[in-house]
C-alpha cells in the first residue's frame, strides 16, 4: 500500500468494492463477445458498433478505478491466485455438482423412473470422468 489517506479498513473497503465493480464489468465483457454455451441466458443481440460501445465503455470504467485508486493513494492490487489454481478448483465444484446427479438424489425431486435415473448416473458418471482427466492433466503439465 502506497500512502493513503484512507485508514486500512477503508482501503480494503475500496478494493474491494473495486474488485467487485470489475468482476461486474468482466460480466459485461463476456456478452460483446461471440457466444459459445448452449447454456448462455442471454441471447446476442449486440451490434458490431454496440459491442464495440460496450467494450470502450468498459475500459473507461476501468480506467477510472485505476484513477481512483491512484487519486486516494492505494496502491493497485496484484493478482493474488494462480489460473492453473483457480481453473482446478473450478473443475473440483463441477465435479462435486454432478455428483449430486445420481439415483440417489433425484427421489427427492419426485417419482424416479429407474431408467432414467439410471441413464442419468451413467450420464453424469460420464462427464465426471472428462472433469477428472482435465484436472489430472492441469496438474501434470509443467508449471503445475
Amino acid at each position: 500500500m502506497t500512502d493513503s489517506r484512507l485508514n486500512p479498513n477503508q482501503v480494503n473497503r475500496v478494493l474491494s468494492t473495486f474488485a467487485y465493480v470489475d468482476e461486474v464489468l468482466q460480466g459485461i465483457e463476456r456478452l460483446t463477445e461471440a457466444r459459445t454455451s448452449p447454456f448462455d441466458a442471454e441471447r446476442s443481440d449486440l451490434t458490431d458498433a454496440d459491442a464495440e460501445f460496450v467494450r470502450d465503455l468498459v475500459a473507461r470504467v476501468r480506467q477510472r478505478l485505476l484513477t481512483a485508486l491512484d487519486q486516494l493513494g492505494i496502491a493497485r492490487p496484484e493478482p493474488r491466485h494462480s489460473a492453473r489454481w483457480r481453473i482446478e478448483t473450478s473443475l473440483g465444484f463441477i465435479d462435486i455438482a454432478l455428483s449430486e446427479l445420481n439415483e440417489r438424489t433425484l427421489p427427492g425431486y419426485g417419482a424416479v423412473n429407474p431408467v432414467g435415473a439410471a441413464e442419468l448416473t451413467a450420464l453424469a458418471s460420464g462427464l465426471r470422468d472428462v472433469v477428472a482427466l482435465g484436472r489430472s492433466q492441469l496438474h501434470r503439465r509443467p508449471g503445475a
